[in-house]
């Protein structure tokens, strides 16, 4: 059966971490996770699922001023020749993938993708509201509306390996997409079946942290970029 592997960077996602890798270990292989100097106890988090022989490759790179389109795309290759799965699926840690199918979301992936595309998943953002049961640990039982209008770039991609190990590719801030790579395009599969429940604001306290770090982390690159986390 065709291994299929998810790509994580993270920092400081304590509330939602453990939700987030025992729900996706239901259906992926493994998961690699690079954190980027967690201090709010994420890390520990991680070490105990592992500890519990939980399929996790955990690394690290503590550099305040990353680039996600870079480091994505680094940890894309390492994971590949390290493992060689046949589809990697980049995601952040508030992102789950979901199905309304009677299919299970790994038989979907297994039968509905295509190796020579670039695999798009429909982004769907939910948000908190004052009806939310804050006594609720499970981050997708707890927050269930979600925006009316969703923004003009709600997809995220599924990668065939056999699309890298041909070609050069990067990933975009995001993993909204890939670059264009020169003399090639790359057709597009829609998985209709899948969505990327996506929850970047859980409570004030997260929030807090969520603009600090991503301002922060804008402040120390050479050329900052501007961009909205949710």
């Amino acid at each position: 059966m065709r291994k299929i592997f998810s790509i994580t960077m993270i920092k400081n996602e304590v509330d939602i971490i453990e939700t987030f890798v025992r729900y996706h270990l239901s259906f992926l292989d493994s998961m690699v996770i690079l954190d980027n100097g967690s201090t709010d106890g994420t890390i520990e988090i991680l070490l105990k699922l592992i500890d519990e022989g939980l399929p996790i490759h955990l690394t690290f790179n503590d550099n305040p001023a990353y680039n996600q389109s870079e480091l994505t795309t680094k940890l894309f290759y390492k994971t590949l020749k390290k493992f060689n799965p046949a589809y990697i699926i980049p995601l952040d840690a508030d992102e789950f993938i979901t199905t309304n199918s009677n299919k299970s979301i790994r038989e979907i992936i297994q039968k509905d993708i295509k190796d020579n595309a670039i695999n798009y998943i429909s982004w769907v953002t939910y948000v908190p509201t004052e009806k939310d049961d804050q006594s609720e640990k499970n981050i997708l039982k707890r927050l269930r509306y979600r925006r009316q209008e969703q923004h003009n770039y709600d997809e995220k991609i599924i990668i065939p390996t056999s699309i890298a190990k041909k070609n050069k590719i990067k990933i975009k801030q995001g993993n909204h997409d890939l670059y264009k790579v020169k003399n090639v395009t790359f057709k597009k599969n829609t998985l209709s079946s899948l969505d990327l429940a996506h929850f970047p604001i859980r409570s004030i306290k997260q929030m807090k942290s969520k603009y600090l770090i991503g301002w922060l982390a804008n402040l120390a690159r050479p050329k900052q970029v501007l961009f909205d986390w949710f």
